[in-house]
């Protein structure tokens, strides 16, 4: 239990990218044909499968006073829908002659954990995330048009086809409160805020000109519980899932505008209860 607990705080605390100043016009605009218009604008895409790895958590330490040491959170994604203001805008044809990917690779350093006893007696372990501008942390986007779409079991799928952007990471601040016994144990919460900083967009596929900046977020929210038709054994850079704790992820992108990135970390953060529903799942099963 406590594997799963840590991962999935790991996978939230690596893919909750939270929204700052949200712009009701659309604010990037998306052209799956390549030929650079027209457009579809949206400024929300909602993933069809997600596959997430948490690699690296170490149970049960002190931090301060053991040092501080680093995570690693591997993603990988197929866009199911676009949205614009709430209105569904998914262009004609994806995920049947054409998808989209996206893919990330991101290290996060611990910066604080423990355990502590609360005062109904039980135990808790926190954890504190934390990443800065990190340039080779980077969430990729890929259009293909082959018409043979990824997904968990066909995993050479997720790199298929053009990288159309191209992002890394600017911030990540997040943190959990897991209870391990008693009373609601495999239940908790965490807070989590983070940025990417987009480095480069194809033009023939993809629109910035409605964005204030290139920074983006992503909202998530993650399970332990994988269901059995979705069981991948690989991740899109090769890593087998044997190599850490896999999820399954309910999560979207958020194309709305944020702070830019020297006021970034003044913002505020959100705060995210996944009340452990893949362990009272699992518990019911």
């Amino acid at each position: 239990m406590k594997r799963k607990l840590v991962a999935t705080a790991a996978i939230l605390a690596a893919t909750v990218f939270l929204a700052g100043n949200a712009k009701a016009k659309p604010v990037i605009g998306l052209d799956m044909t390549g030929s650079g218009g027209p457009y579809t604008y949206s400024d929300l895409w909602t993933n069809l499968t997600d596959t997430g790895l948490s690699s690296g958590y170490m149970t049960g330490l002190t931090i301060p006073p053991t040092p501080a040491y680093t995570t690693t959170f591997t993603y990988q994604a197929r866009i199911g829908a676009l949205t614009n203001g709430g209105s569904v805008v998914t262009p004609a044809g994806l995920n049947s002659s054409n998808q989209l990917t996206l893919t990330l690779a991101a290290p996060e350093t611990v910066t604080a954990e423990g355990r502590y006893t609360d005062g109904l007696g039980r135990v808790h372990e926190f954890a504190n995330f934390s990443s800065g501008p990190n340039p080779s942390a980077l969430a990729n986007v890929y259009a293909d048009k082959s018409g043979a779409p990824a997904n968990p079991n066909v995993v050479s799928g997720y790199t298929a086809g053009v990288n159309v952007l191209s992002a890394h990471v600017w911030n990540i601040t997040s943190s959990f409160d897991e209870i391990l016994t008693g009373s609601g144990a495999g239940t908790g919460t965490g807070s989590f805020s983070a940025a990417f900083l987009i480095n480069t967009a194809n033009s023939a596929y993809i629109d910035l000109s409605n964005f204030r900046n290139r920074l983006f977020d992503i909202e998530s929210t993650g399970t332990t519980n994988i269901p059995s038709f979705y069981s991948p054994t690989t991740m899109w850079n090769g890593t087998p899932t044997s190599t850490g704790t896999k999820l399954k992820v309910d999560s979207s992108e958020s194309f709305s505008a944020v702070p830019e990135p020297s006021t970034l970390l003044l913002t505020g953060s959100g705060l995210l209860g996944f009340a452990g529903y893949g362990f009272a799942r699992r518990k019911k099963g």
